[in-house]
């Protein structure tokens, strides 16, 4: 099976979350944390959603910092452009995100950013056409800031980028715990 394939359904998921609308009930974590099952997630906060209860949603909102267990994300700033520096365009490419931002591990070893590890969700997701933080490694206990690029078809309305955990970053078709940080 392709990796893309793999891909799809915590993506698509993702996608008719953001479009579903309605209440919510609880549920209970391992650790004894009562998250709320939702069938909307919110503009911020952790969820679970109805349709996929398997899974973990961190929400931030614009400006905050988004922070799982082993990564943590803040946007500096993001820019639009026609034409950027990248190995090869994604076919459909009209416009560019510039995404600037910060990653921090608060671990106890050095990760890399995997081009898997940070999706801008816009309509459809779109993973890093390139960008100074592909491949970058962040110390342990420490960051790493940079730029990620993300080619799309068009300039979307209500961007916001889809984070895996650094140890999920290798299969994250299987991530039982996304973030979701809005950018606007």
């Amino acid at each position: 099976m392709s990796p893309r394939l793999l891909l799809v359904p915590p993506l698509v998921l993702l996608s008719a979350a953001l479009a579903a609308c309605g209440g919510g009930s609880h549920s209970t974590t391992n650790h004894g944390a009562v998250i709320p099952v939702v069938s909307t997630l919110p503009r911020s906060g952790t969820v679970r959603l109805k349709t996929h209860p398997g899974t973990i949603y961190t929400v931030a909102a614009p400006g905050s910092t988004l922070r799982l267990d082993d990564i943590s994300v803040r946007v500096l700033s993001i820019g639009w452009a026609r034409h950027a520096h990248v190995r090869v365009a994604p076919p459909g490419t009209h416009v560019y995100a510039l995404v600037q931002l910060v990653i921090e591990n608060p671990g106890h070893s050095p990760q890399s950013v995997a081009r898997t590890l940070i999706w801008l969700q816009a309509g459809a997701p779109s993973l890093a056409a390139g960008g100074s933080l592909v491949g970058a490694s962040v110390p342990a206990g420490g960051s790493a800031k940079g730029t990620l690029i993300f080619g799309l078809p068009a300039r979307p309305a209500a961007p916001l980028l889809l984070v895996y955990r650094f140890a999920d970053a290798a299969a994250i078709a299987h991530a039982t715990h996304l973030g979701l940080l809005r950018l606007s």
